[in-house]
């Protein structure tokens, strides 16, 4: 993610500027329609400078700043790139630096704001702000371990929260567009390790106090075979017992830390959350690259009944809630013991993992603007690979075909290569032909599946025909299949559900954290 890179500088000026330069900053510019995202970190050293930059959602990292110089607070530099080199101008004023980025015949302003590195877990949580409003801080690892964003869970609003100092943070406008300032988000430790409570100031309205919610976090262990998880169980305020909600993850390396948002959203509401690390991953033992669909779900049934043997917990009233990949686990779960009581899927495939994937890699390349001619390249690249483990023949061609394409701007967003070594083939011969159908035609308590119709990853008219025609050979008779058409794969509001549109997203779809609560509700009791 991160690329180490020198730069040199003009030594008079260096002494006056060094103390203001060094540090962490975040912002990006305005290009073909689309918000550039980066992150510069520079390191002021022995009159040089080290530092790193990244632009996260074009797969752009490792890559070295050239040209730069500082006469007084005046700024520039050179950011090669595939297709050309961006001369940056600019000044540097306090925390900003701002000016002009320029490349043949184009030119657009930037804006890079100063940062500070965090530790979030000390800021982490459900805050309820006046009025009853929620807001959750949660830690973005999928994007940068540092990282955090907040989600309003009433009206689904989503953005990055930038840390100015220890306490004092910013959004912008939308999920990566750093500028204009849009919140301030003022973090109260009363004497603790952990903030306690949240000043909360939109545009210009008046500052929102709130607390944080007191719910109970409870670390637990539990194993299936060998393989030891560990997580966390998210309790509600009330007393018991509770219902509770198994999460299991979506695709790669996942810990309990992804999945707390919707553990506390669960709780806040009177429902017990389970969230773990996946095997391999944080605390738990094992290897999930090593593991088939049938192993995942074995976790989740060993969840299962480490929940049912609880006093706090309602045995009669425990489901599954799955994500993405969680999509095929959570019904296999609930397909091989009576005593899931509930489904929530997100996002799940009705079709194979390589189905699907074949299906992701065309849609994401097209919502981006790739030609017809770019895609069928991308396309034979990928089907390659796949017949290279189908019939372990051709790793040779594959890996000459794979140099060919390096330079291609397609090639990123097909996962570059991977040597035929790699454990990741493993797993993919555990899953890639899985079907889902019978395991959906086993499933016959309460079902709730949601979709977005812009979902680039999963063919999500197939998807809702597999799931309603299984669902109904089950005799399934409680089923609610819901479609949000300005969905993408993760349920936010887009537009076209491609990659470059990422940075201005605002948040989730409207209805979607209170369709599943309305939901839940209405098919399990909750202690008063």
């Amino acid at each position: 993610m991160v690329a180490v890179l020198v730069l040199s500088l003009i030594p008079p000026a260096w002494g006056e500027a060094e103390p203001s330069l060094g540090g962490d900053w975040v912002g990006g510019f305005e290009r073909g329609g689309n918000w550039v995202y980066i992150r510069i970190h520079l390191k002021p050293e022995n009159g040089a400078i080290e530092g790193t930059y990244d632009i996260p959602l074009e797969f752009t990292m490792d890559k070295s700043l050239a040209r730069i110089s500082l006469d007084s607070s005046c700024i520039r530099f050179e950011m090669p790139r595939a297709d050309q080199t961006l001369l940056f101008e600019g000044t540097l004023e306090g925390a900003v630096i701002s000016g002009k980025v320029a490349e043949a015949g184009w030119q657009s302003s930037f804006r890079l704001d100063r940062i500070v590195k965090i530790e979030p877990d000390k800021y982490v949580g459900s805050y309820r702000l006046e009025a009853g409003r929620y807001i959750h801080i949660r830690a973005w690892d999928e994007l940068d371990p540092g990282t955090l964003q907040c989600i309003d869970f009433g009206t689904g609003q989503l953005r990055t929260l930038l840390a100015s100092s220890q306490t004092t943070f910013f959004t912008g406008p939308s999920v990566l567009v750093t500028y204009p300032a849009e919140t301030t988000v003022q973090f109260a430790f009363g004497g603790q390790s952990k903030a306690t409570g949240i000043a909360w100031t939109q545009a210009d309205s008046a500052p929102s106090a709130g607390n944080r919610v007191n719910l109970t976090y409870e670390d637990i262990s539990f194993s299936n075979g060998d393989v030891i998880l560990k997580g966390t169980l998210v309790l509600p305020v009330t007393k018991g017992p509770h219902p509770a909600v198994i999460f299991v993850h979506p695709a790669g390396p996942r810990s309990r830390k992804g999945l707390f948002t919707w553990a506390e959203f669960f709780a806040i509401h009177g429902v017990a959350g389970l969230t773990y690390d996946k095997r391999g991953v944080g605390e738990s033992s094992g290897d999930w690259m090593r593991s088939s669909f049938q192993d995942l779900a074995g976790d989740g049934l060993a969840a299962l009944r480490l929940l049912q043997g609880r006093e706090d917990i309602d045995a009669k009233q425990i489901g599954v809630w799955g994500a993405s990949q969680g999509g095929w686990i959570a019904p296999l779960v609930a397909s091989q013991s009576s005593a899931v009581t509930f489904v929530i899927s997100q996002s799940g495939s009705g079709v194979s993992p390589q189905e699907q994937e074949l299906y992701r890699s065309e849609a994401w390349l097209r919502a981006d603007g790739f030609g017809q001619a770019e895609i069928q390249k991308a396309m034979t690249l990928i089907r390659s690979r796949y017949e290279c483990v189908r019939t372990g023949q051709g790793w040779e061609e594959l890996a000459a075909a794979e140099r060919a394409a390096e330079s291609e701007r397609w090639y990123p967003y097909t996962g570059g290569a991977a040597g035929k070594d790699h454990p990741f083939w493993g797993f993919l011969r555990l899953i890639y032909d899985y079907d889902p159908v019978p395991a959906l035609e086993k499933v016959k308590c309460p079902v709730l599946a949601v979709w977005g119709g812009l979902d680039t990853f999963v063919p999500v008219e197939k998807s809702v025909a597999v799931w309603r025609n299984s669902l109904a050979q089950a005799g399934n008779k409680d089923v609610t299949l819901k479609v949000f058409p300005n969905g993408d794969h993760s349920l936010l509001d887009a537009k076209t559900g491609g990659l470059k549109e990422v940075a201005r997203l605002k948040g989730f779809v409207t209805g979607y954290f209170e369709m599943q609560k309305d939901w839940l509700l209405q098919r399990v009791r909750v202690p008063r």
